[in-house]
């Protein structure tokens, strides 16, 4: 059976990997949306005025839009944190109770320890 030490630590090695994958998962995105208006400015570069002159606000908003994914990206990846934390409290408070709970068990059926059979 693991220990409490070993518990919080494997909780650890989870609430990195969640932090992790969540950063790598969001990065992808917006990396992939980079290209996307990286793409559309080509093509808006290709064209004429007229086209520019129409795309070039939709190209800030999407620079926006790309800005503002990012941030909740970020918040996203400290609320799975938070998430984790309160996990890992509950498991150390649950390992807590079960450890006086087995300390108990065995001082009640220790000789002499108030078992009565």
């Amino acid at each position: 059976m693991s220990t409490t030490a070993e518990l919080e630590d494997r909780i650890k090695e989870l609430e990195t990997k969640v932090d992790d994958l969540t950063k790598e998962v969001m990065e992808g995105k917006v990396d992939s949306l980079r290209a996307r208006l990286d793409e559309l400015e080509v093509q808006m570069n290709l064209g004429g005025k007229d086209v520019r002159d129409q795309i070039a606000p939709l190209l800030d908003q999407f620079g926006g839009r790309i800005t503002e994914i990012r941030g909740m990206a970020d918040v996203a990846a400290g609320q799975a944190g938070d998430a984790l934390t309160g996990l890992a409290d509950n498991l150390r408070s649950a390992a807590g109770d079960l450890r006086t709970r087995m300390d108990q068990a065995a001082t009640r059926f220790r000789p002499g320890g108030g078992s009565e059979g």
